[in-house]
Parts: C-alpha cells; sequence; structure tokens
C-alpha cells in the first residue's frame, strides 16, 4: 500500500512539471516612437523592394525618393530663408 502511494506522488508531481513546461511565455512588446520615422521608414521600404526582386541600386534609389518625400512632408523648410517651421505657420 505504502509503495502505491508513493508511486501515486511521484506521479502527480511528475505530471504537474509537464503541464508547467508546457505553458508559453507571453512576451510584452513595447511601443517606441523613433526619433528618426523617416530613416526607420527608408530601412523598411529598402528591405521590402530587396524582397520583391529590386536590385540594390533600384531600391536604394526608390527609397530615397521615398525618405525625401518624408522629411518634406515632416519637417518642412521654408525656401527662402532655408530654416525649418513649424506647421502651424501654414
Amino acid at each position: 500500500m505504502m509503495k502505491k502511494i508513493l508511486f501515486v506522488a511521484i506521479a502527480t508531481v511528475a505530471f504537474a512539471g509537464t503541464t508547467f513546461a508546457a505553458n508559453e511565455v507571453v512576451e510584452k512588446v513595447e511601443v517606441v516612437n523613433s526619433n528618426t520615422p523617416c530613416a526607420d521608414q527608408w530601412s523598411k521600404d529598402y528591405e521590402a523592394l530587396r524582397e520583391a526582386g529590386y536590385s540594390h541600386n533600384t531600391s536604394v534609389a526608390i527609397a530615397d525618393v521615398d525618405f525625401n518625400d518624408c522629411l518634406d512632408t515632416n519637417y518642412p523648410v521654408d525656401d527662402v530663408t532655408q530654416k525649418e517651421f513649424t506647421l502651424s505657420k501654414f
């Protein structure tokens, strides 16, 4: 009788251990706003174009055009003084 109780106790602990081992670990991902959104977009564009089969030179050229558009949109410059100003002046 004592052997059966000992065996049941060992089996219970063993199965409990496998249950804990099967639990998935969930990682938290923190979203951080980048200080370089245009550079980040350039990298994403370049990688997407390369994966689509474009050459390095073509991918760089297209990503550069998008990068310049991003800069013009996010950091407007007064054409006369060449100084950056905010969108609130429009």
